[in-house]
């Protein structure tokens, strides 16, 4: 391997460890680094204006597209992005929310929408609400893609999703297994120093999800050796823990 082909290998590798620290649940303002977003206030409403043609749209990606190409379709091109979220707002759910979509710009790729008031989702108090979203969404045959906790609100007794521009139409197990897998993977890090209730908790997110209409074949999915990139990612107590969960769970 020549100097050149080492060192856009450790490019890549570091781009790719960027974009995971920017999704970790523990530090969430790295988020406005990458936002294609701005708040502005009209008439006394505050309203949310994304930009699908912003740079940063495009480069915020690239780290996952190359890593997870295997085990998820992320895109990088703005239309399809403005597309996804666009299908993905106007979709009437039943078990969660997503923002009033006020205009919709095709030339500029320009979504204005409400803002909505609430609280970023946390594992500890919104298990539920997460569980049966993505339980709904799945047997709707759609992929989320993108589950880190900063793309969901809540507000009062609601879930609003609040981002959904690389979510996707889809039959196939592993891309619902990818949704499972990504929410098991930040919740490792938010229960890094306590693996017992990281036991508990991901028992009870995967329990919630099948109960709620999740398949079963999803949930085996991500114990699968597709996800492996993702898994040496994982503490590995907690990558031995989930194991251990969906064994338990998938027997009964």
């Amino acid at each position: 391997m020549s100097v050149s082909e080492v060192m856009s290998a450790s490019e890549r590798f570091n781009e790719l460890m960027k974009y995971l620290r920017a999704l970790m649940p523990s530090i969430p303002s790295l988020d406005k680094l990458v936002t294609q977003a701005e708040i502005k206030e009209e008439g006394g409403k505050k309203l949310v204006i994304k930009r699908f043609m912003k740079e940063v749209g495009f480069i915020k990606w690239i780290p996952p597209a190359i890593a997870f190409r295997a085990n998820y379709p992320f895109t990088l091109l703005p239309k399809v992005r403005f597309e996804r979220e666009l299908n993905f707002f106007r979709t009437g759910w039943k078990e969660f929310r997503t923002p009033e979509i006020i205009e919709a710009n095709t030339k500029d790729l320009i979504i204005v929408r409400e803002y909505v008031e609430g609280k970023f989702l946390d594992y500890l108090n919104h298990l539920r609400h997460l569980a049966v979203a993505l339980a709904e969404i799945h047997s709707s045959d759609r992929a989320l893609g993108d589950v880190k906790p900063t793309n969901f609100i809540v507000s009062g007794n609601d879930l609003y999703i609040i981002d959904a521009e690389q979510s996707i139409t889809t039959g196939k197990l592993h891309h619902k297994a990818w949704d499972l897998m990504l929410t098991a993977f930040f919740m490792a890090y938010s229960y890094f120093l306590d693996p017992v209730k990281y036991k508990e908790t991901i028992k009870a997110f995967i329990k919630t999800y099948m109960d709620s209409g999740g398949n079963k074949e999803v949930v085996n999915q991500v114990g699968s050796f597709r996800f492996g990139g993702l898994a040496m990612l994982m503490p590995l107590p907690h990558l031995f823990t989930l194991a251990e969960v969906i064994d338990s769970l998938l027997v009964h």
